[in-house]
């Protein structure tokens, strides 16, 4: 495969993870901010419900989820997948 079109494929996930980020970041706020408006409306239930909440996220006891291996396991993938396909589909010099 080509250094221009290897090139080609990183930018296109680098630009691909870039975009993922900002609006995964929207997303999440969004959700803060209905599930606190959702919690403020619910009164002292409401209140139990986001002190168990702050429990939770802020303890340290509680060990952390690494999600970052599969998923990044799944880019390789996606990326040998899109390598495979187009050396694939490039076209053949005529051997003579």
């Amino acid at each position: 495969m080509s250094k221009k079109a290897l090139d080609h494929i990183l930018a296109g996930f680098r630009e691909g993870a870039s975009d993922l980020n900002e609006r995964t970041g929207a997303t999440v706020a969004q959700v803060a901010d209905s599930v606190s408006r959702v919690l403020d409306e619910a009164g002292s239930e409401g209140a139990k419900i986001r002190r168990t909440l702050v429990r939770n996220w802020t303890s340290l006891e509680r060990p952390r989820r690494r999600r970052t291996v599969p998923l990044l396991l799944g880019v390789l993938a996606l990326g040998a997948a899109t390598a495979y396909l187009l050396g694939r589909a490039a076209p053949t010099t005529a051997r003579g």
